[in-house]
């Protein structure tokens, strides 16, 4: 082979990675296509994306279990079932496997392929989940290699891209191999489920009703039924579109009669055009939501699940992408994902916060766990409205979610509503699937009365229409309470300042100094700003809000719960009406104590200046001057082992003042404390 073969050999492999890296860079846009030597097919359309994956959401997702060894009883997804059956074994096996949790353990780990993920909790059971099981990554930048992917979905508008290996052992792998360089960008496209329960047998294929009006007992509780004929003077002409991001609707039902349904209704699973329920809940939830509001209520049907009412992420964020894009006006998600490890999910936040500052509510289900609500995502997210549900006793129902995240309670248990099919066919449904569109449809209500008041304002005046069930105040079971809007058209709108403002300036933080009693930010005067936000964090610990600085000409602020030698990051945000701008950069700093000094005469033009030790430093600074304002004034850095300084060649009857600093070097790191107190002495 001659030289200039073997330097082509060589190098290839090189030559193949640029000109992929070019591609999904955008500096090239070839078509899709797949190479002999094993590269990935590169794709650039979300159609396509949606096409291809299309084929795996027709398979039986991997729920996440709850197993007891020792017993073939587990529930998965929350329902009883066997692992006999859950695993397909027989029973003999199942109980071989589960004599202990290592057996257990053992058994799962050998399912490599499944990429399972074991957690032993503290009272004996193991929670078992596949969080790969797609096969699919989702990564929050365009990479210049594929990691063994055998396709990848670039999506330039948005700087991501999608992972699709052959196998979830293949993208688990990955993950931790894209994350170890890059930092946590990659994760697997998890699946939510429904938030409802399956159809009640009492409730179940009612048929010839066709009544006046909804067929929910919640609209007359809530006073919807009062609402849905309209007003002419209070709603006008004006039209609000709500998006539905579910299983898709029964376009036939009878509570759908005179809605108007979007042309921009669209199917993320299967084809776009066809968004014909196959799992019953979106009917449900549209046929609420249609029949408790009134015909100037628009429906946009955005379908994403599979027939057993599982939907991966990836397609939620394609939905919720698209109601943003194509102008709705309120989003009902009564879907999530319900595990101990939620409320570190935040996949949906970015795009929830778009939606949030363009005056767009979220409404979405709590939960039907009976647990804290941060362990069902998006309802822990703080940007939705997240309703838990009442049975009919007007209680918290039984099965519902709680916490302090919990904005509102509704109707939730023994809803009438649409069946899947039939034009006169309704189901009895439970769970906070069912509470949040009644919500949702006293939200598009508001927003149709007031077009511009902003998600906050929505939330706002939701607020100022609820009846307190629980403690006073906001509690954990009710939120705020039930909204009780029936006489809303008479009494108007009361938060019609809360508009959407649009975008905020970027805060930027100034200074940060130790003072005396505290750590004292500063920051940039923002225009348009009703006041500040400001967040901090310690070295090991997580953000929190700990202050809310009312005023937009307030520029500066004092923390004073804060201890010596501990770092402290500070970040702020502009607020107004309810609306966050951009968070600012952090700045760090040391909390360090102004030291205590005392000073002396120590001969003829000479004084001894002596301080106490404060904590954990990297030197002192000593300064002196003339007179009380230290004219002329030196300063001398000496070592932290020094207590003390003597000070020669100073002027005789001259009055000289005496101050001591510390500071703290760590890094890029580097803290003052405040100057101690002046000392003077007048050298004679």
């Amino acid at each position: 082979m001659t030289r200039l073969g073997m330097a082509f050999q060589r190098f290839l492999p090189m030559f193949i990675w640029l000109f992929l890296f070019a591609c999904m860079t955008g500096r090239s846009i070839p078509t899709a296509a797949q190479n002999a030597d094993g590269s990935p097919e590169i794709i650039y359309s979300e159609e396509e994306y949606l096409e291809l994956t299309g084929d795996s959401s027709e398979e039986e997702y991997i729920p996440d279990m709850e197993i007891r060894p020792g017993s073939d009883a587990i529930t998965a997804d929350g329902e009883e079932t066997t692992f006999s059956s859950e695993f397909d074994v027989s029973k003999q096996e199942a109980e071989k496997i589960l004599q202990s949790e290592e057996s257990l353990t053992d058994y799962l780990e050998s399912r490599k392929e499944e990429a399972y993920e074991v957690v032993p909790d503290s009272e004996g059971n193991v929670e078992v989940s596949a969080p790969f099981q797609t096969g699919r990554l989702l990564v929050d930048r365009i990479l210049p290699a594929s990691y063994g992917a055998s396709t990848v979905y670039v999506d330039r508008d948005e700087n991501e891209s999608i992972l699709i290996f052959e196998t979830p052992l293949e993208a688990k792998k990955a993950a931790g191999r894209i994350n170890r360089k890059y930092g946590q960008i990659a994760r697997p496209d998890l699946i939510f489920s429904v938030l409802g329960t399956e159809p009640s047998a009492s409730g179940s294929g009612m048929s010839g009703v066709s009544p006046e009006g909804p067929v929910s007992w919640g609209a007359a509780y809530m006073g919807l039924d009062r609402l849905v004929g309209g007003d002419p003077e209070a709603l006008g002409k004006r039209k609000v579109t709500v998006a539905i991001i579910d299983s898709g609707f029964n376009r036939s039902s009878f509570l759908l009669k005179g809605k108007k349904i979007s042309r921009k209704s669209h199917s993320f699973y299967g084809k776009s055009d066809n968004v014909k329920d196959q799992a019953g809940h979106g009917s449900h939830v549209t046929g609420i939501v249609a029949s408790c509001s009134p015909d100037n209520v628009e429906l946009m049907i955005l379908k994403v699940t599979n027939p057993r009412g599982k939907a991966p992420l990836s397609y939620l964020r394609a939905a919720f992408r698209y109601a943003v894009k194509n102008g709705a006006d309120v989003i009902n998600l009564s879907m999530g994902i319900e595990a101990e490890y939620a409320w570190k999910i935040n996949d949906l936040n970015s795009i929830i916060d778009k939606a949030y500052r363009k005056g767009i509510p979220v409404v979405v289900a709590a939960g039907n766990e009976d647990e804290s609500v941060k362990h069902c995502y998006p309802a822990c997210y703080e940007r939705c409205i997240t309703v838990a549900a009442l049975n009919t006793r007007h209680r918290q129902a039984w099965y519902s979610n709680f916490g302090s995240k919990v904005d509102f309670a509704a109707p939730g248990s023994k809803i009438l509503s649409s069946a899947r099919s039939g034009k006169r066919d309704l189901v009895m449904m439970d769970g906070t699937s069912m509470a949040a569109p009644h919500v949702t449809a006293a939200a598009a209500i508001i927003k149709v009365m007031q077009p511009s008041l902003s998600s906050y304002g929505v939330e706002k005046e939701l607020r100022s229409l609820s009846k307190d069930l629980g403690a006073k105040g906001k509690d954990k079971k009710y939120g705020y309470g039930v909204p009780k809007v029936g006489n809303l058209y008479k009494r108007g709108i009361r938060n019609s300042r809360y508009k959407i403002v649009g975008k905020l300036g970027t805060q930027k933080i100034k200074k940060l100094k130790n003072r005396a009693r505290g750590i004292l930010l500063t920051w940039r005067k923002v225009s348009r700003a009703e006041g500040y936000l400001i967040y901090r964090k310690t070295e090991n610990g997580s953000w929190k809000k700990i202050k809310y600085v009312r005023g937009a000409t307030t520029t500066s602020w004092i923390d004073r719960k804060v201890k010596a030698g501990r770092l402290y990051r500070y970040k702020t945000v502009t607020y107004r009406l309810g609306y966050k701008g951009a968070e600012s950069e952090y700045r760090s700093i040391y909390r360090l104590k102004r030291p205590k000094i005392h000073a002396k005469k120590a001969g003829v033009r000479k004084c001894k200046i002596g301080w106490k030790k404060t904590g954990k430093v990297s030197g002192y600074q000593v300064k002196y001057g003339v007179g009380s304002s230290f004219r002329n004034a030196r300063k001398i850095n000496v070592s932290p082992e020094k207590r003390s300084l003597v000070l020669k060649g100073l002027k005789r009857q001259t009055l000289y003042s005496f101050a001591v600093r510390s500071f703290r070097k760590k890094g890029k790191i580097r803290s003052w404390s405040a100057w101690s107190e002046a000392r003077q002495i007048n050298l004679p």
